[in-house]
């Protein structure tokens, strides 16, 4: 009735509601919530619905009632129903409810209240209550724990050694997992899962199998698996909170080692594992109740909706499963009185006055901008039977992300916070670290003083001023805590990490490979194990709080080194090919070193020659754009592989003008930094030319082949040779800048007598020998400085070529090999592990030849 009159008021009064819709700008994200404000100077039902929609670019509809905007906004925090009791009230509820029925009842109570709790009874479960009905439950009630049950395997399994004959396999070695359903009550928060499974040991080696469940934390092992077929089980906690029932899992088998077999079939269908689900009893007892939250929202509701004298404060019981429903409580009020009774209720909407009241358009949450790209868009909000519309358009719209090592860090230790995953175009980043404290870039760093949770929150926008947001909840405490929660955890994350490597394809798996991943991971987990260990040992040391703090930093620093260097997944983000990719014109034939001793006349010849013998190679050349995901920061590299079809003895040149730190995988091709060229000679048959470079786009760059014939068929006529004890003084030219004199022979280039006289090539009129004899010198130093100073730049061309010209050594000279096992040992004192360092010299240009050699040798020293 009161609803009603408040209507035919508000018709008699106006025929139109005074309301505005403003937006806070024009352009928008696709799918992106309004800024902006509507503003409504009446007063309204709490349940009045407003309807939004979006016309003119893909139409659509949404509500939301005005009390959830309201509630969600903070402008109102009451109910949205006044509550009356009636009838004569009972001390005790006994109902009978059926599976998921709810029912509103009333407490009536006044500010003296100053205790409360309450007594349960009966068959039914999954019970909530919602004191205050906010729609938020402040109790809940599960059951206790049982019993498994009885552990079920698999029908396949019925006890033989040979597993029904079926074949098995290594769970390292592919994806051995299942997919599974769990059934629950909605309630459930969590769930106690037993995992059953079937394995058995290739040998009685140290090793664990692990059972977890992809896309989550959670992880169980296995114990007292055998060399015969074993029936397993271990168990682990399911969340559930916000998850319908039922939920597809997927549960799988992970190991360090290549240790365990598991049973399948010959389709490669696993036949190893089952579920058990934890049984819960239905009874109560007292110590399930613990009822301080809903006495403080009693309290809650009185204040915000109750006078001075007694009110009723009204509750909501929810039931999952069905069943009979017992409910004593027992309130408590200062100097005695008042009333335990429960009574029941009718509620009555209430009305609101939003006169000076905003409605921000950004918690009408349901309301988004449309998905795809327009530029004429129009919002309409409907009303108590009046729109308003405000236009807009549609961009795109950057998508903010940022990475940072871990939830869990130490105070006074600086973090980094990386923005640069952040997607679109992206022209500002600004970074709100929760403790009153702001950044600006896409990399920064801060360090908090204070133990504590904080929300860090990055704000990126574009240049059209269109902005996305994203929040994280990180928890500063000791480092001591940090280490203890870190470490076993990056340990579990790179168990999940190696069966993801162990499943690569393709080009993957070939960059994995190449780029020397597989021995890195490896020596990372172990470095891991280590350190956890050294953790534990000094955490139970009888040490003092100094010495303790001091070691703590080092397993910190040493901790983080690790996670650095180690990749934690991989992924190919874009790729091009090009098949037979041929030179468009003589332009495309880049000079390089060797063709720098011919003239103009032969450069040419020698160009034409190289251009036409081009036309015919076949070729593949495939680019990839591949991220490296590590533990602790990203890269992108481009991944080149070229396939081209050659004749035994030609030389391969490509052009690297585009990319810088080039990882070469290629022993017999070596980078000619002053060219930028990868020279490879000696190429025949289908020859694979692969290297890496960091990069974050792919860039064509171009190769071609050198026939070998090409140097016999110019020799004649254009390559330089001055070897006069031989005779061939006579390859002499005007124009070559080499000003060439000899008196045996009577040739004098810089002499205005002589018939040879090449003024071209006598600019400073100094003799050629001088020239050649300064080469010499220069080129011996340069020789020198490669093959005998490092390790900074003489691995990059000395020891590629020492393996191409002594293919028997490793090295060119002992003197090298000394050199690199002195700074492996002491890379290794220092604390760097073997795949760090292997990462390190293979981008100086050693190869894992070279590196397997002398980390061998390293080990038989120490053994």
């Amino acid at each position: 009735m009161r609803k009603l009159v408040f209507i035919l008021a508000l018709i008699i009064v106006s025929t139109s509601v005074f309301a505005s819709l403003t937006l806070d700008r024009t352009t928008y994200g696709v799918s992106r919530s309004f800024d902006g404000i509507f503003a409504v100077n009446e007063t309204a039902y709490l349940d009045s619905v407003i309807e939004g929609s979006v016309r003119n670019c893909g139409s659509y509809d949404e509500e939301i009632i005005l009390y959830d905007w309201l509630t969600s906004s903070g402008l109102y925090s009451g109910s949205m129903y006044e509550y009356d009791k009636f009838g004569e009230g009972s001390s005790i509820l006994e109902e009978n409810f059926n599976s998921g029925e709810e029912a509103i009842y009333a407490f009536y109570v006044n500010r003296q209240l100053s205790d409360f709790s309450f007594d349960m009874a009966g068959t039914a479960s999954g019970i909530r209550i919602d004191m205050g009905v906010d729609e938020e439950f402040d109790w809940q009630y599960f059951g206790n724990f049982t019993n498994w049950g009885t552990e079920i395997y698999s029908d396949r399994y019925d006890g033989n050694t040979n597993y029904n004959g079926q074949d098995t396999e290594n769970p390292h070695t592919g994806n051995v997992c299942s997919r599974l359903n769990v059934s629950f009550e909605e309630l459930q928060s969590e769930l106690d899962i037993q995992v059953n499974a079937v394995a058995k040991k290739t040998s009685d080696a140290a090793g664990y199998l692990q059972a977890g469940i992809t896309g989550m934390s959670k992880q169980c092992n296995f114990e007292g698996i055998t060399t015969s077929w074993t029936e397993i089980n271990c168990s682990m906690t399911l969340d559930l909170a916000n998850e319908e029932s039922p939920k597809e899992i997927e549960v799988c088998l992970t190991t360090p080692t290549n240790l365990f077999l598991v049973p399948h079939d010959v389709s490669n269908e696993h036949y190893f594992m089952s579920f058990n689900l934890a049984e819960y009893g239905n009874a109560i007892n007292v110590n399930d109740l613990e009822v301080d939250l809903l006495k403080t929202e009693m309290n809650n509701y009185y204040s915000s909706n109750c006078g001075s004298d007694f009110c009723a404060v009204p509750f909501k019981i929810y039931v999952g499963n069905g069943g009979t429903f017992n409910f004593s409580p027992d309130l408590v009020y200062q100097g005695g009185g008042g009333t335990t009774k429960i009574y029941n209720v009718t509620q009555v909407v209430l009305d609101y006055d939003l006169t000076g009241k905003d409605l921000d358009l950004s918690y009408f949450t349901n309301l988004k901008t449309p998905d795809s790209i327009n530029d004429n868009c129009t919002l309409n909000l409907k009303f108590l039977g009046d729109t308003y519309t405000s236009e807009f358009s549609v961009t795109d719209a950057p998508i903010a992300k940022f990475q940072i090592g871990s939830r869990y860090n130490a105070k006074n230790i600086p973090l980094e916070f990386d923005g640069s995953a952040s997607e679109g175009e992206v022209v500002s980043w600004v970074w709100d670290f929760g403790d009153n404290v702001t950044g600006i870039g896409e990399k920064v760093q801060h360090t908090y003083t204070k133990e504590g949770n904080y929300t860090v929150e990055l704000t990126v926008s574009n240049s059209n001023g269109v902005e996305d947001s994203i929040s994280k909840l990180i928890y500063l405490v000791s480092l001591e805590k940090v280490l203890e929660q870190e470490i076993p955890k990056k340990i579990r994350e790179l168990n999940s990490s190696i069966l993801f490597f162990n499943s690569l394809q393709y080009e993957l798996n070939d960059f994995f490979s190449d780029m020397g991943f597989d021995s890195l991971v490896s020596s990372s987990y172990d470095s891991l194990v280590e350190l956890e260990n050294n953790f534990t040992a000094t955490k139970n040391a009888n040490l003092s709080i100094g010495i303790r703090d001091s070691k703590y930093k080092d397993f910190f620093n040493k901790f983080n080194e690790i996670l650095e260097s180690t990749p934690k997944s991989l992924n190919r983000d874009n790729s091009t090919h090009y098949r037979n990719y041929r030179p468009n014109d003589l332009s495309e034939i880049f000079s390089f070193s060797k063709s720098a001793i011919l003239n103009s006349e032969g450069l040419d010849k020698f160009t034409r020659r190289i251009y036409d013998f081009n036309q015919n190679v076949n070729s593949d050349y495939y680019y990839y754009l591949i991220n490296v995901n590590y533990f602790s920061g990203s890269e992108d590299y481009v991944y080149v592989v070229k396939t081209i079809n050659s004749l035994e003895g030609e030389e391969l040149i490509e052009s690297i003008e585009d990319y810088s730190d080039i990882l070469l995988f290629n022993e017999d091709c070596a980078i000619e930094n002053l060219s930028k060229v990868i020279y490879c000679s000696g190429v025949s048959g289908d020859y694979n030319l692969k290297y890496a470079a960091l990069a974050d786009s792919i860039q064509f760059t171009s190769a071609f082949v050198v026939p070998a014939s090409v140097y016999d068929e110019l020799e004649d006529e254009v390559i330089y040779k001055f070897d006069c004890e031989s005779g061939s003084c006579d390859y002499f030219y005007c124009g070559d800048r080499i000003a060439f004199s000899d008196d045996l022979l009577g040739i004098n280039e810089c002499d205005e007598t002589n018939s040879n006289y090449c003024p071209e090539d006598c600019g400073r009129n100094v003799p050629w020998v001088w020239y050649t004899v300064l080469g010499i010198i220069l080129l011996l130093g340069v020789l020198w400085i490669n093959f005998y100073r490092g390790p900074g730049n003489f691995f990059d061309l000395s020891n590629k070529l020492s393996f191409k010209l002594f293919r028997k050594k490793l090295f060119l000279v002992e003197r090298d090999k000394n050199v690199l096992m002195s700074y492996t040992m002491k890379a290794l004192r220092e604390g760097f592990n073997e795949g760090e360092i292997r990462k390190a010299l293979v981008r100086k240009g050693w190869s894992q030849k070279q590196l397997d050699h002398v980390f061998s040798e390293n080990k038989k020293l120490y053994k």
